[in-house]
């Protein structure tokens, strides 16, 4: 399906894959029972999505939406750009970490999905970077970032999913993560 066009079955297919997930992990969200819950045909829900990695992927990119109008409400007291960049990393790892077998799902499709699942991370990664985009600059902006703003942004999330993804297969603490998480802040942000 399309980025931007979730028609009510769509949305459907998502709540009860995410309820899924968060119940039982990964391996809860089978297609068959993501059909029964979504109350829609099989035929349906292969329609709108081909696995169940693009399904917990879009779920991601869906919640991440609703997580940057929040984010954006949000008023940054943090003194410096390096100070904000790394608020917001813990922010969005303990999004994660509050729903932890929804989390640990989502990093298992995010890492092992295909192509189908691809544009959905991209579009997962422009709402991100342009969050911190905001939390380099210090204020909304309409220009462009500049070649090293979108190159920190870039290796930033880069860390952020392999910190993540080393969290939802037990090889990182949440406490780990959120530290490694800083430290990344700290090193690639600019000084203000």
């Amino acid at each position: 399906m399309p980025l931007g066009q979730l028609d009510d079955k769509a949305q459907r297919i998502l709540r009860a894959a995410f309820e899924l997930a968060e119940e039982g992990g990964f391996e809860a969200v089978r297609l068959r029972d993501v059909a029964q819950r979504a109350e829609v045909a099989l035929g349906t829900l292969y329609n709108r999505f081909s696995s169940k990695e693009e399904m917990l992927v879009t779920a991601l990119d869906e919640s991440t939406k609703t997580f940057a109008v929040l984010v954006e409400a949000l008023e940054s007291r943090a003194p410096t750009a390096a100070a904000r960049v790394s608020e917001l990393l813990v922010l969005k790892a303990r999004a994660l970490f509050n729903r932890p077998n929804f989390g640990r799902a989502v990093m298992r499709a995010a890492a092992g999905g295909g192509p189908e699942v691809t544009s959905r991370i991209y579009s997962h990664q422009s709402t991100i970077s342009k969050l911190l985009l905001v939390r380099i600059r210090g204020h909304v902006s309409g220009t462009p970032p500049t070649k090293d703003e979108a190159e920190t942004c870039h290796l930033l999330q880069q860390i952020s999913f392999a910190c993540l993804l080393a969290w939802s297969n037990g090889m990182r603490s949440e406490d780990e993560v959120i530290s490694d998480l800083q430290a990344a802040a700290q090193r690639l942000v600019r000084k203000d």
